[in-house]
C-alpha cells in the first residue's frame, strides 16, 4: 500500500479559488511524488499568473494528484451509499466562468478538472479539436486508470461566458458522494441543463410491454394533451438482440421518458434486464439541485406511471452486470474472429503463454469496457 503525505505549507503560492480549495495546499499525493510535485510545480509556476499557470498545466496533461487507481479523501463523513431508489445516469451542467478566482478559460478548465478529481477521480485527457454543446473549446476527461472517459468533457467559450461539464453514466457512476457533490455545485451558481433518473429491473420485473399499457391507461398524461409515444428496435419478433424502446414525450420539450431491453442492447439476447428512464432538459423549466440526492422522488414523481418506483437500487449490481454482458459479448466476438486461428497455433505446436504473448497487446482494454468503473475497482469475472 502507498503511504500518502501532505504537500507543505509551499503550496499556498497557488491561488484559492472555490474548485480547489483543500486542492492546492491540502492536497493529497503519493510520497513517492511529494518531493516532484513540490519543486517542479510549485517552483516553476509561482512566479507566474494564474493564467499562465492554468495554461501550463492543462498543456502539460493537466494537473497530478495521485497514483493512477486511487482517489484523493476529500471528507471525513465517508462515501456515499450505493443503494437508492434510483440513480443519476447523465448529468449536464453549467455555471459562470467567473464563479472561480483562476483567470482565464484555461484557469476555469484547470479548476473544475481538479474538484472533478477530487469529487470523481476523473482527470484531464485532451483538448479536443473543437468545441461542445455550441462552446467555442472543449477537453475530454479520463479515468484515474487512464482510459478514456466516453462522453465526458468540460467546455469553454461563449454561452454567457460559462463552463460547461457533461458526464454520461459511465462517469457518473464514479461520483463518490453526491451530497459532497451537490454542495459543489451550489458553492458555484452551477444550473442543471441536462439531467438523467434511471431505475433498473434487472429480473425483469417490469418490461417495456408494461410501459406501454401505462401508456394506454392514461398514466403518462398530466393536466394537458397526452404526451405522444414511439418505438424503436424490433417489435415484430420481441427476442431480437438489439431490444426494444419505448419513448413517451419528445427531447426538445424538456422531459422524455423511455423504458429499454438494457441487457439485449448490451448483447445478451436472453437477459430479462430492463431500464426505466426519465431524461429532464432545461428548456422552460428549473431543475433543482435537490434531484441530484433524491433522484428516485424526482424519478417516481415524473408520472403517474412511475409512482411503484421504490425499490432500492444497487448500483454495484448494476455495473457488475454491465460489466458481465459486455465481456461475454467480447469473448463470443473473439472466439469467431480468432478461433480458428488459435487452434492453428495450437496444432503448430505454441504453448498457450506463446498463443497470449503473440496475441495480446500493450495498449488497455478494449474501448467498450476501458470505461467501466467495475473494471477498475473490481476486475471481470472470468
Amino acid at each position: 500500500m502507498q503511504k500518502f503525505t501532505r504537500i507543505p505549507s509551499q503550496c499556498n503560492n497557488f491561488p484559492r479559488t472555490p474548485f480547489a480549495h483543500n486542492v492546492y495546499d491540502r492536497k493529497f499525493v503519493t510520497a513517492g511524488n511529494h518531493a516532484n510535485f513540490a519543486q517542479n510545480d510549485v517552483q516553476k509556476y509561482s512566479g507566474a499568473t494564474a493564467q499562465q499557470r492554468g495554461r501550463a498545466v492543462l498543456r502539460n496533461g493537466g494537473p497530478r494528484c495521485c497514483a493512477a487507481g486511487t482517489l484523493p479523501p476529500h471528507s471525513n463523513t465517508g462515501g456515499k451509499s450505493p443503494t437508492s431508489a434510483a440513480f443519476i445516469d447523465f448529468l449536464t451542467f453549467t455555471f459562470p466562468r467567473a464563479a472561480g478566482a483562476l483567470e482565464g478559460e484555461e484557469g476555469a478548465v484547470l479548476g473544475v478538472v481538479l474538484e472533478l478529481e477530487r469529487h470523481t477521480g476523473l482527470t484531464l485527457s485532451s483538448e479536443n479539436p473543437g468545441g461542445r454543446n455550441f462552446y467555442q473549446r472543449s477537453w475530454s476527461l479520463k479515468t484515474m486508470a487512464g482510459g478514456l472517459a466516453a462522453g465526458a468533457f468540460v467546455a469553454v467559450g461563449g454561452n454567457g461566458d460559462t463552463v460547461c461539464v457533461n458526464l454520461p453514466g459511465t462517469s457518473t457512476a464514479l461520483v463518490r458522494d453526491w451530497v459532497a457533490f451537490r454542495s459543489w455545485l451550489e458553492g458555484i451558481g452551477a444550473k442543471i441543463t441536462r439531467v438523467d433518473l434511471a431505475h433498473d429491473c434487472h429480473d425483469g420485473q417490469r418490461t417495456v410491454d408494461d410501459a406501454v399499457e401505462w401508456y394506454k391507461s392514461g398514466q403518462f398524461a398530466g393536466q394537458g394533451r397526452p404526451p405522444k409515444c414511439s418505438q424503436a428496435g424490433n417489435w415484430i419478433t420481441p427476442d431480437d438482440e438489439e431490444g426494444r424502446t419505448f419513448y413517451v414525450g419528445k427531447r426538445e420539450n424538456g422531459k422524455l421518458f423511455r423504458a429499454y431491453e438494457k441487457g439485449k442492447q448490451l448483447g445478451d439476447a436472453q437477459s430479462p434486464w430492463v431500464r426505466f428512464e426519465v431524461e429532464l432538459r432545461s428548456q422552460d423549466r428549473t431543475i433543482p439541485l435537490d434531484v441530484l440526492t433524491r433522484p428516485g422522488e424526482y424519478l417516481a414523481g415524473a408520472y403517474p406511471a412511475l409512482s411503484w418506483v421504490q425499490q432500492l437500487q444497487d448500483k454495484v449490481k448494476t455495473w457488475a452486470k454491465v460489466t458481465k454482458i459486455t465481456y461475454d459479448k467480447l469473448l463470443r466476438e473473439g472466439r469467431r474472429a480468432y478461433g480458428r486461428l488459435v487452434n492453428l497455433m495450437v496444432d503448430l505446436g505454441h504453448t498457450h503463454q506463446a498463443i497470449v504473448e503473440a496475441l495480446q497487446r500493450s495498449d488497455g482494454y478494449p474501448k467498450s469496457l476501458e470505461s467501466i468503473p467495475i473494471v477498475y475497482g473490481q476486475g471481470v469475472a472470468a
